[in-house]
């Protein structure tokens, strides 16, 4: 079983200047501190990848940047593939697995400008573009996208991400396309090498009705689980090898479109969710039946509360390990992330990661739930059998 932790270049690389949030991070607010040098993890990733071996880590999920392997239509800049390739190679000689993500929210300035996923060319520039990495990249495990429809609602329907748009029209067909292009990456990478394993990381979150008894709520509730949690699955059916599973905690329908993060008096995160492991549980019990091994690709919490995160990476492992003993293939556990790092709209300030941020001279001080993550790695999970959480 795999057991590890995730990053995405964007958020931890630093220096990424071709993308389109390098525009967009810019008009969130004048204070506001964008990604900039980020964590350094582009001039120091071999390091790194050392850095977690010795921890005792046997996975790394880490993306791809588009925008730096084609700075322009066409154009490969073949060290960056060469960086890439190099990441790959070390974690392999460190016993490491590396998953590789193609497409983690950002999209190169050129392919933006000409309408981001509503270009008509993009299927065609992402195929070129999987095409490009999947044939210089010897990995076995890749995730094609990261939560589709997270970008479809928060870049085209609620327009706090960038590309900033706001329609709901437009929001579907961008799950349309990121689906349709999913399916291309698929056949893609497997025509490389067939014994690859190929999935997406699929955000997934119950979505219960804001006010229980009210039946606009109600069915609010199921039209947003329909859209966000079912959808995209319905619309790739036949095209994953694993089901990778990003899930952090539950949120709320409030009338028909609207989502809340949490109700009044609810204990809740630096991101503002309420977290519960038996949310955890009500995700795996619908994937159950879809029959496919099941990767966490992305689970924590924000948080300064060492204890609180210790916490939730125990109490959630432990709802896995109860699902995989109840006859639920389970592939690996990922956690998210190596270093608290430069999350979207909320900046630098929530703390998710199982490090700070480096500063010079140190860049890994390894809280609590690292070395909880290394001794589950350790045992297999067999760590956490018999504790209380």
């Amino acid at each position: 079983m795999l057991w590890g932790v995730g990053t995405s270049s964007y958020q931890v690389e630093g220096d990424i200047h071709d993308a389109d949030w390098s525009d967009f991070e810019q008009t969130i607010a004048p204070q506001f501190q964008g990604a900039k040098e980020a964590c350094g993890h582009y001039l120091h990733a071999q390091d790194d990848i050392r850095a977690l071996r010795a921890l005792g880590l046997n996975a790394y999920r880490f993306s791809v940047e588009w925008s730096r392997i084609e700075p322009a239509p066409g154009v490969t800049d073949q060290s960056a593939l060469d960086h890439y390739r190099r990441m790959v190679v070390t974690a392999q000689e460190c016993g490491i697995e590396p998953v590789v993500t193609l497409h983690h929210f950002t999209l190169p300035k050129w392919l933006a400008a000409e309408g981001g996923v509503l270009s008509p060319h993009f299927s065609d520039h992402f195929a070129r573009f999987c095409t490009a990495v999947g044939t210089a990249l010897d990995a076995t495990w890749w995730v094609t996208i990261n939560e589709p429809m997270v970008l479809a609602v928060m870049g085209h329907l609620l327009g706090e991400w960038a590309p900033g748009r706001r329609s709901a029209t437009e929001a579907s067909r961008v799950g349309r396309v990121l689906a349709r292009s999913h399916l291309q990456a698929y056949e893609i990478l497997h025509e490389a090498d067939s014994a690859r394993k190929v999935g997406v990381a699929k955000h997934l979150t119950p979505i219960l009705a804001y006010r229980p008894h009210n039946l606009v709520d109600q069915v609010g509730s199921r039209l947003q689980h329909t859209f966000f949690n079912q959808r995209f699955y319905e619309w790739t059916k036949g095209g994953h090898d694993f089901l990778g599973v990003n899930f952090y905690a539950r949120s709320y329908a409030k009338g028909l479109f609207a989502v809340c993060r949490s109700r009044p008096h609810e204990a809740v995160t630096q991101m503002g969710w309420v977290t519960d492991s038996a949310d955890l549980a009500t995700v795996l019990s619908w994937l159950k039946p879809l029959g496919l091994p099941v990767l966490i690709t992305e689970n924590g919490i924000a948080t300064l509360d060492e204890d609180a995160r210790s916490d939730y990476l125990k109490s959630h492992v432990r709802v896995l390990l109860e699902a995989r003993a109840a006859g639920l293939s389970v592939a690996g556990y990922l956690h998210w992330t190596l270093w608290d790092n430069f999350e979207w709209r909320e900046g630098w300030g929530p703390a998710f990661g199982l490090c700070p941020r480096p500063v010079p001279g140190q860049r890994f001080a390894w809280r609590p739930a690292a070395r909880l993550l290394a001794e589950l790695c350790a045992t297999d999970g067999a760590a956490l059998l018999g504790r209380s959480v």
